[in-house]
């Protein structure tokens, strides 16, 4: 399954705007608080754990609307979408969000995807992704939780960590290319701990590692393992190496064979290193004051090096 477009109604700064996806990576750019958090936000709302509330609703409303349009939605919605196509419709009030499926001109409600592998569809990495400490339990309980945030590493890691696992390998290489070495787990009093093994006796745990050793394996387990699913990710560039980025979004540009990225950024090495992919599309959110109400507009930028060039040199670059 996948998105191929979004329309935003009166949700936040977005008065009335729709943003046609690629089936592989989707980059979002512009500057702070001009809405492409929002836009990433939203995509991850037909999955369990996000909702909308009144506090989403564009100033001066009392209602606003969120359509996303799916294909292969067979894959998640068998009883609905036999056409694949699926249109999901959030009705946002003051009071109360309805959600309706609209499909071959029927409509009716929904239950929202799981929340848990391999069940979900979405992998959220978001820039709060950063916990004060980690779980040491790795029961399969946490080790298939899709929370958005890093509190169930341990189990993630020591889940992919067996030889046995198909995704074992290629977790492995992508350590080491990417960070230079292989994190496992290890055992701990409260459960496992990830680290790195020195030798028989000694190892360098995580959470003693620079927080973005920590960002960037939560990232990796779950690319090893996703098939047929979406990640949002926000700034990916946070708190890594320019070089040990690029080797992720070497892993990232595999991965969209057959998963789909909707990206936002604030980096010329990301915006850069994706768009020379032919099937990434790149979309550029401005917002500008109407009538003192932040209002903000996506466009979609050209495949074309002018186009490109332009909107690096309109970031700053």
């Amino acid at each position: 399954m996948w998105i191929t477009k979004i329309r935003l109604q009166d949700l936040r700064s977005f008065e009335d705007e729709t943003i046609e996806f690629s089936k592989g990576i989707n980059v979002l750019v512009g500057p702070n608080n001009s809405g492409k958090s929002t836009i990433a936000y939203t995509a991850l709302a037909i999955q369990e754990g996000f909702s909308f509330n009144s506090n989403y609703l564009r100033s001066g409303t009392d209602k606003g609307n969120v359509q996303i349009y799916l294909e292969g939605a067979t894959d998640y919605f068998e009883d609905i979408a036999q056409s694949g196509k699926l249109i999901i419709n959030f009705n946002i009030t003051e009071s109360s969000t309805n959600i309706i499926a609209a499909y071959n001109g029927n409509k009716r409600g929904i239950n929202l995807i799981a929340q848990r592998e391999p069940k979900n569809f979405v992998y959220p990495y978001l820039s709060k992704r950063k916990v004060q400490g980690y779980n040491e339990d790795v029961r399969d309980q946490y080790a298939s939780a899709v929370t958005g945030n890093l509190q169930y590493l341990y189990a993630k890691i020591d889940k992919v960590s067996n030889p046995e696992k198909p995704a074992y390998s290629s977790y492995v290489d992508a350590c080491k290319q990417i960070l230079g070495f292989i994190v496992t787990c290890s055992s701990s009093p409260n459960g496992k701990k990830a680290c790195y093994i020195v030798d028989n006796d000694r190892n360098i745990y995580l959470d003693n590692m620079g927080e973005g050793v920590a960002s960037v394996l939560g990232l990796l387990v779950d690319l090893c393992v996703a098939d047929n699913k979406l990640f949002v990710i926000e700034e990916p560039e946070n708190d890594i190496h320019p070089k040990a980025l690029k080797e992720l979004l070497k892993l990232v540009v595999k991965k969209s064979s057959n998963n789909q990225f909707i990206i936002t950024t604030h980096s010329n090495i990301v915006t850069r290193f994706l768009g020379a992919e032919s099937g990434t599309k790149i979309f550029r959110v401005d917002m500008e004051f109407k009538k003192k109400v932040p209002t903000s507009k996506i466009e979609e930028i050209e495949n074309n090096p002018e186009a490109r060039q332009s909107l690096l040199a309109h970031l700053g670059y």
